[in-house]
């Protein structure tokens, strides 16, 4: 029987699998995306990588902020807006939890956010309604036919604490 901790793990893996394999494909139009059977991590001869810097097999920025989601939660036992925000900063910042430490491509209200938490805006000011989601990681492909991929957050670390004091990581 698999163990709550092995699905756990599961998800992850498929997570970052997925983000990496899409990664190629991003932001181009389905009608110029490669026969399902080509997919794969280096695509076809010929077709114009989304990322050219990024390495093969690279997970993107949202695979990266996954793991820093939960290395905070896994390192605070909870949820830390504050842990959170300056892992996220150190990705963005030395290419942490990035594949071969490289960053090749940081979202537009993401950037906004970071640049925030850059100066100093507490972490659950840096971000706008429109990039916060408490509930689910949600990461998106524009390969043809992909569905969202979510990774739950247990009803414990969903529903952030109301005040930063509540949120000290305490490691």
């Amino acid at each position: 029987m698999t163990t709550r901790a092995e699905r756990i793990a599961g998800g992850l893996v498929g997570l970052l699998v997925g983000d990496a394999l899409g990664v190629p494909y991003e932001f181009h139009p389905p009608e110029s995306i490669p026969p399902l059977a080509q997919i794969e991590f280096a695509p076809p001869v010929g077709f114009a990588r989304a990322h050219r810097r990024a390495p093969y097999a690279a997970w993107s920025d949202d695979g990266a902020q996954a793991l820093c989601l939960l290395t905070s939660l896994l390192e605070c036992g909870h949820f830390d807006a504050e842990d959170f925000g300056r892992r996220i900063v150190r990705w963005y910042d030395e290419g942490y939890l990035a594949v071969d430490g490289k960053v090749f491509d940081v979202g537009l209200q993401t950037g906004r956010a970071i640049q925030r938490l850059q100066a100093g805006v507490p972490a659950l000011e840096a971000e706008t309604p429109s990039t916060y989601r408490a509930e689910l990681i949600v990461f998106r492909s524009s390969a043809p036919s992909a569905a969202p991929t979510t990774v739950p957050l247990p009803p414990k670390i969903a529903t952030p604490p109301t005040t930063t004091a509540a949120m000290t990581c305490s490691s």
